[in-house]
């Protein structure tokens, strides 16, 4: 279905394949059709007698967020007055973080203060559209509540294949100590040793070699 995000394919697909929302509104999402996209929206239950599931509120909030209707997002959510899960603020918010709009990003940031508590996520991407704003002072204050409620921001990991099993590593993580995870702790010392010696080119050939 990536293939629907295409501006000559998604029109293709929106010809081909009417009924099935799920996949169509994401193709109007990712190639900007408002218009389209709106319309899916409002004939899945006018014309297939649909009943909208809170997949489908995230993808029109992203559809207008994506556009730069940040106002007519919001207001899309103040209209159907459901029970959104948080994947809906989030989208808003993201879309204010994309935009620059303060004033919604509050918003949605405390609708996901409120229904996520401890997601470092929602604090990150409000500071940064602080930050972005020049409002300093709004910036640290939002972090200062992270440190506050004792929040830490999610630490980014890196996944490897071995074996035909996925295994997964972050920073400094030593619990898979004895297995493949030395192996590359090894490899990126050698890495860290060659590039800081004054001869960086011919000792990252020598070393080359070596494990070659």
């Amino acid at each position: 279905m990536v293939g629907t995000q295409i501006p000559s394919l998604g029109a293709l697909y929106l010809t081909c394949m009417p009924k099935m929302e799920n996949y169509t509104l994401p193709a109007c999402s990712h190639t900007g059709w408002v218009r389209e996209g709106l319309n899916l929206f409002n004939a899945m239950q006018s014309v297939y007698n649909l009943c909208p599931r809170n997949e489908h509120y995230c993808c029109m909030v992203d559809l207008l967020g994506r556009a730069g209707m940040v106002q007519e997002a919001y207001q899309f959510i103040c209209t159907h007055k459901c029970e959104y899960r948080p994947s809906v603020w989030g989208s808003l918010l993201s879309a204010c973080r994309a935009w620059g709009d303060t004033d919604m990003g509050e918003i949605a940031s405390r609708k996901l203060f409120e229904l996520e508590p401890d997601n470092s996520g929602s604090y990150v991407a409000m500071a940064s559209i602080y930050a972005a704003n020049g409002r300093w002072g709004e910036c640290d204050g939002v972090r200062e509540s992270m440190d506050g409620q004792n929040i830490r921001k999610d630490t980014g990991y890196s996944w490897i294949e071995v074996d035909g099993k996925v295994c997964k590593f972050r920073a400094g993580d030593r619990s898979n100590t004895g297995t493949w995870l030395d192996d590359i702790y090894s490899i990126c010392q050698s890495l860290n040793d060659t590039m800081s010696d004054n001869c960086l080119v011919d000792c990252f050939v020598d070393w080359e070699a070596q494990i070659l």
